[in-house]
């Protein structure tokens, strides 16, 4: 049918139907994304295994699912542009199901994803996944809303009711602004649960433990043997940076038909009790540490002698560490020579009255978990173990208990000092909200959508004139003269202040403007809003969930 010699009408006809058809196709749930995504989200060979991956940092970093690469002999990174890059595994953490590649050699100049802050999302925010479907070469993309925020194992996730395949993993979840805010992971085989994604704030953490072990790779700095009987011995070591640690001994040099316990629990001071030994008899050992990201360094040989007879050992501490330090708590271990008692003694007076938390169980291998303890507060802590008729007793380390909420612009988080200044030459600082639950709005001057949000405080403010609570608008980078004759042109009466600097907007890293803040009464972020509410409706109901 030529449509030359048809009537305009007709024509338009023709057009409207097939619009008709494929808008829903190209606005459902399956469409290609942006240029940045697509260049961003590359897929990745490893051996014979051909998964996905994202591109996190211009530099080359990329992240992937660890199960596809695990074991690989060769990776390869393949670009947008169809070339490969061979790709070095940094960092491989098994239990989050993410591995930190770095591409190798010379590549292009890449795009790479922003990774956003997880903790800002909340319940039904929009969002879509981009990845790869199998045996196919074009980036799709699904989209859907935040359905919850699942905790497991203290590893915080996102689920999301995205179509999605069992290839998923790997894939990108990203917010309505395009930021990376989680990375699809491994559905164990169970298809239907391919809508689980790692925080992006935890894929930030093993990129850094990936950075730091590649500018700083793991390392024993020294070892030592602080104390050997007739059929015992104490093997210490130090690593650069927190590991596991384990010891392999015998009785020739590099072969060694022993092994301890490994100890998984991070520590960059070791020890390792080894018993039941032969009286006389020299052992060779070698100690072996583990980091976060996979990374293993082992030690040279190194031997001892233990003694011919029983010899009267003075009792010894050593290998003393404190860690898992929280608001209210830390762990305390240390090594004896010799089975004994644990105590440790703490207090906030280095010469006033200690408090004591003791196990009268003889052990070698001794751990005290102290509980009760006050945040923001320094203690000086000192452990003891007595055996028979001796102790030994010996000063372990000062530490200051951190705030129960840290002081950052995440949601739990206690807000970061301000000063905002106001149109009669005063200023709002964090100490003048102290007590009170708090609204703050961000905007612009020239944004229309922070008009509206104005406005919709604006009426809260209005029609809340009991409501004990601090509400601020708050523009940024502009002229206070301005802000001035913004307000009085759309009869704003709800406080309005300048940040003058931007400065709690940089801190913060807001991307969108407007934004919310919902503070409690001691400058606690408590609910995080970007890009501002559709509806009065729609806002009333958030405050009210939240004040």
């Amino acid at each position: 049918m030529q449509m030359r010699n048809k009537p305009y009408y007709f024509r338009a006809v023709v057009i409207l139907i097939t619009a008709s058809i494929l808008l829903p196709l190209l606005s459902g749930s399956c469409f290609l994304f942006t240029n940045t995504t697509a260049e961003a989200v590359v897929r990745v060979y490893a051996d014979s295994v051909v998964g996905q991956g994202i591109i996190v940092d211009k530099s080359g970093y990329v992240v992937a699912s660890s199960h596809s690469v695990r074991g690989s002999r060769s990776i390869y990174i393949e670009l947008k542009s169809g070339e490969r890059c061979e790709g070095k595994i940094l960092c491989l953490n098994q239990d989050k199901d993410i591995a930190v590649i770095k591409m190798q050699g010379n590549f292009p100049v890449l795009k790479n994803l922003v990774i956003g802050d997880s903790d800002f999302v909340q319940q039904n925010d929009e969002v879509s996944v981009a990845r790869y479907l199998a045996g196919s070469k074009n980036l799709m993309t699904s989209k859907g809303t935040i359905t919850a925020l699942p905790k497991s194992d203290g590893v915080n996730y996102l689920q999301t009711n995205a179509a999605l395949d069992v290839e998923a993993a790997g894939g990108a979840l990203l917010n309505k602004t395009g930021e990376l805010i989680g990375v699809m992971s491994w559905n164990y085989g169970q298809p239907g649960r391919e809508g689980y994604a790692l925080a992006s704030n935890e894929v930030a953490s093993i990129i850094a433990q990936a950075q730091e072990a590649e500018a700083d790779p793991l390392a024993i700095v020294s070892i030592e043997v602080p104390s050997v009987t007739d059929t015992s011995a104490i093997l210490s070591w130090k690593t650069n940076r927190t590991a596991t640690g384990q010891v392999e001994y015998g009785l020739q040099a590099g072969i060694y038909a022993f092994k301890t316990n490994e100890d998984t629990t991070l520590l960059a001071i070791h020890g390792s009790v080894v018993e039941n030994l032969q009286p006389g008899v020299t052992y060779y050992f070698r100690a072996k540490s583990i980091d976060a990201c996979g990374n293993e360094v082992i030690s040279q040989d190194n031997s001892f002698t233990t003694s011919v007879t029983a010899a009267a050992n003075k009792l010894t501490i050593v290998n003393i560490n404190v860690f898992n330090i929280t608001s209210s708590a830390a762990s305390v271990r240390w090594i004896t020579n010799k089975p004994a008692s644990s105590a440790v003694y703490y207090s906030t007076d280095k010469a006033g009255k200690q408090q004591v938390k003791t196990d009268s169980n003889l052990v070698k291998e001794h751990e005290v978990r102290l509980d009760g303890l006050n945040e923001l507060t320094r203690y000086f802590i000192s452990v003891r173990s007595d055996a028979k008729s001796e102790s030994a007793q010996a000063e372990a380390s000062t530490i200051t208990t951190p705030s129960t909420a840290p002081v950052c612009c995440k949601v739990f988080c206690r807000i970061p000092d301000f000063d905002f200044h106001d149109p009669e030459g005063g200023n709002i600082t964090n100490g003048n909200i102290s007590g009170k639950e708090t609204i703050i709005v961000f905007v612009t001057t020239s944004c229309s959508t922070c008009m509206q949000q104005a406005l919709f405080l604006n009426d809260f403010y209005k029609n809340n004139p009991g409501n004990d609570v601090n509400m601020l608008l708050v523009a940024s980078n502009e002229k206070m003269s301005e802000v001035i004759k913004w307000a009085k042109k759309y009869g704003i009466t709800v406080p309005v202040y300048l940040d003058v600097n931007g400065d709690l907007v940089n801190t913060c890293k807001l991307r969108t403007i407007p934004s919310w803040l919902i503070l409690d009464s001691g400058s606690i972020i408590k609910y995080y809003k970007s890009g501002g509410f559709g509806s009065k409706p729609e806002m009333e109901g958030a405050l009210k969930q939240n004040l």
